[in-house]
């Protein structure tokens, strides 16, 4: 006779581990980045009189062009800093900014982002740290701080994925898709109305919904007071000030003072738009105009115009007929001298820009008074311009970041 199958007692049934993820993300948990050997060595130029090279204190001066950063070779070679990262270089920091994770967290940033007065990282397991405070709202945090748990189920476990910062307010991607923006808000960067007697409620995060609630975010950008996404059908939104055109969006939905104060679809980038298989993978913007790159190495600019941050030569065809004499209000493509050698990295200062290519040119345009622009005896590039090129030369560029009034990039010795 067959014995019937043992049934588990209930607390003797299998269950998920809570810790366990068994859905795919829709966002990868961030990666260290590749280690390259040799390492890339630190450069920097403009305006340092605030220690934001890192150079010591009798390194105060202005550059206008590329200089090595000899105090960080030298704690390389001595094993000081070694495979670890002691010192992070901000996009969007005015100085040199160190941090310190108490050590008994495991907390291992891979992501970072910084705006005026407050600082973000993100763990390779996906925890969120903060600390700074939101200038013009209430509260500092001196220490990195988790400020938002987010709901999981077991097997399902939902995780932070990528942190961007304009000047007052922080961007958060989730790896379920999810964006949540926290911060200042008078300029509707948060995507939803702040009042100014209840500002101090913008600290607190909220989700902010792309068209539908069903869409999930792949990018988020940020720029000094609006904010960017990208959803998994391809198509880019944005939000906040738009007061020069910089969101993109056009004018058709701007408030009486100058904001988009929910997302709106940016014009003229999205997956049909942009052809084949392209989408944008880049948003980075500074205090009036935009950046956005594609995958096939495109670059579109909008916004301010007049000191050529866009990047546009004057007779551009986008400028043609245009209503405002001084902005664009839909993005354009921005033409550079090697058509061959697509970009494959952005970033933004105040009114001046950056852009590496895969081939490790390195260019410049937009408005430099202080150096930053890196083009020796030039205040103003209104296209891009060579710094560094990629035929010839001693060297080649990796990553390139801008400042507030200087610039920072890493080169590598080419063979």
């Amino acid at each position: 006779m067959k014995k019937a199958p043992a049934t588990r007692k209930p607390s003797q049934r299998r269950t998920t581990p809570a810790h366990t993820q068994e859905t795919p993300y829709c966002n990868a948990l961030p990666t260290p980045l590749e280690h390259l050997r040799p390492a890339p060595l630190l450069f920097v130029w403009g305006t340092g009189n605030f220690g934001q090279f890192g150079m010591g204190a009798d390194f105060l001066g202005e550059y206008d062009k590329p200089t090595r950063n000899k105090w960080v070779e030298r704690n390389i070679e001595e094993g000081i800093f070694g495979g670890l990262h002691s010192l992070f270089w901000t996009r969007r920091a005015r100085r040199a900014v160190s941090i310190a994770i108490p050590v008994d967290e495991n907390f291992r940033a891979v992501r970072i982002t910084a705006g005026d007065t407050i600082s973000a990282a993100i763990s390779s397991e996906g925890d969120l740290r903060v600390w700074g405070s939101f200038r013009g709202n209430e509260g500092h945090q001196f220490l990195p701080a988790s400020i938002l748990s987010l709901k999981s189920r077991p097997g399902n476990i939902e995780k932070f994925s990528s942190v961007v910062a304009g000047n007052n307010h922080l961007i958060v991607l989730t790896t379920h898709g999810n964006v949540y923006t926290l911060g200042a808000g008078e300029q509707g960067q948060l995507g939803r109305r702040v009042l100014e007697r209840r500002k101090i409620h913008g600290t607190v995060p909220e989700k902010i919904v792309l068209g539908s609630r069903n869409n999930k975010a792949v990018v988020v950008g940020a720029g000094s007071y609006s904010s960017y996404a990208v959803d998994e059908h391809g198509t880019v939104w944005a939000w906040g000030l738009n007061s020069m055109g910089q969101t993109g969006t056009g004018f058709t939905s701007v408030s009486a003072d100058g904001e988009v104060q929910s997302p709106k679809e940016v014009i003229g980038l999205d997956k049909r738009e942009l052809g084949g298989e392209a989408t944008v993978v880049q948003i980075v913007g500074g205090e009036h105009h935009t950046l956005f790159l594609t995958s096939d190495g495109r670059v579109y600019s909008c916004g301010r115009s007049e000191g050529g941050q866009l990047g546009l030569a004057d007779e551009d065809e986008a400028f043609k007929d245009r209503p405002f004499p001084d902005m664009l209000a839909e993005p354009a493509k921005i033409t550079f001298s090697d058509a061959n050698d697509p970009i494959v990295h952005i970033s933004v200062g105040v009114h001046n820009n950056l852009a590496v290519s895969r081939g490790g040119a390195l260019y410049a345009w937009g408005n430099g008074p202080s150096g930053e622009l890196g083009v020796s005896g030039e205040e103003q590039a209104r296209t891009p311009t060579v710094v560094v090129r990629k035929e010839g030369g001693a060297w080649a560029a990796v990553t390139a970041s801008c400042g507030g009034q200087h610039s920072l990039a890493l080169f590598r010795k080419k063979t």
